[in-house]
Order: C-alpha cells, then sequence, then structure tokens
C-alpha cells in the first residue's frame, strides 16, 4: 500500500493506539470480535470505548486458526470491528494471504473495520507470510493497522508505535452517513 505521511499516526505505544482506535471508531454498544486467545487488554479497551467484546474460540488443534464458521455464528448486527493479531500474541500463530483475504472480503462486503494488530510483525522470516494486512488486495478499504517498535527494536521500557489509517476507510454511522474513519482518528 502507498501510504500518505498523513495517514501514519504515532503513539506512544501500540496498546494505546489500539485505546485510541476503540475511542474512535466506536458507539455504545457496538461489538468488536475478539479471537481467543487474546493479548489481555483487548476486552477491557473494547468496554471503556462503550464497546461489547464478543469471543471466538481457537485451538491447538488446527494451530490457532479462526473457524469462519465459528466467527460467522458470533457475528450481529451490532458487529462493527473484529481485532485480528499477527503475529498473534500469546500463541504465535501467523494468518496466511489466503487467511487475512478472508477476513477482508467479509469486511468489505458487512462495512465491518478489521483492527490490525502487528506489534509482532518484525519476528515473521517465512516470505509467503503476510507482515502487513495492507498485502492483501482491498484492505485499504476496512483495515486500521496499527503496530509497536518496542517489540520490533528490542526497547521494550520505552513505547512508540504506530497506527496506519487509511484516508478511503469509512463506516456507516448510526444515521446511516458514511464516517470517515481518517477523520476522527
Amino acid at each position: 500500500m502507498d501510504v500518505k505521511d498523513e495517514e501514519v499516526f504515532v503513539s506512544t505505544a501500540g496498546s494505546v493506539a489500539m485505546y485510541i482506535t476503540m475511542q474512535a471508531i466506536l458507539d455504545e454498544g457496538d461489538e468488536v470480535i475478539i479471537i481467543e486467545p487474546y493479548f489481555f487488554p483487548y476486552p477491557d479497551q473494547v468496554k471503556m470505548a462503550g464497546g461489547v467484546p464478543v469471543f471466538v474460540k481457537t485451538s491447538m488443534d488446527n494451530n490457532f486458526q479462526i473457524d469462519f464458521d465459528a466467527f460467522e455464528a458470533a457475528l450481529s448486527e451490532k458487529t462493527k470491528a473484529v481485532i485480528v493479531n499477527s503475529p498473534n500474541n500469546p500463541t504465535g500463530s501467523v494468518f496466511t494471504k489466503e487467511e487475512l483475504k478472508k477476513w477482508v472480503d467479509y469486511a468489505v462486503a458487512n462495512d465491518a473495520v478489521i483492527i490490525f494488530d502487528a506489534a509482532y510483525e518484525a519476528f515473521i522470516s517465512q516470505p509467503d507470510l503476510p507482515r502487513s494486512i495492507y498485502q492483501i488486495e482491498n484492505a485499504d478499504k476496512c483495515a486500521i493497522e496499527i503496530c509497536s517498535l518496542s517489540k520490533t527494536a528490542g526497547f521494550t521500557g520505552t513505547r512508540c508505535g504506530y497506527t496506519i489509517v487509511p484516508k478511503g476507510l469509512t463506516f456507516a454511522a448510526p444515521d446511516g452517513s458514511r464516517v470517515s474513519v481518517h477523520k476522527i482518528w
């Protein structure tokens, strides 16, 4: 993706960026799908923004990959976003391009937002595994990517992160109008 300077927001950490993102996109009662196991702050960040966390389990049996049928069963008309964490904290599992394409296709078709937590992307060494959601066609229409430089640079005592919010990313507001995520973020 050709990222413009004005589409990148620097923050004190990836967790802070996740919190700000939740505050920017969620309305009271909006649901956010969280894939289990997950990074422990996610549910509280959703709740603090007035949202409702909805959990979808994974297991070691399939290397912690999401069963898309289980995901679809968790959806409701209140689903606003899904948090996709790849590589996953705490499991280390990584989504393939094909798996991420399913998420992107769903989000585009259903006016949902993917919040892609890429805090550990630098640790992906296989060239066929995506390090960014923006390696998937149409992700710029539905995804916000958050990354923490603390892990990559090895300075865990110092916090620095960034968020990419594409200018073209919009979603439906409660009144039916289109809202630019970039403008409210």
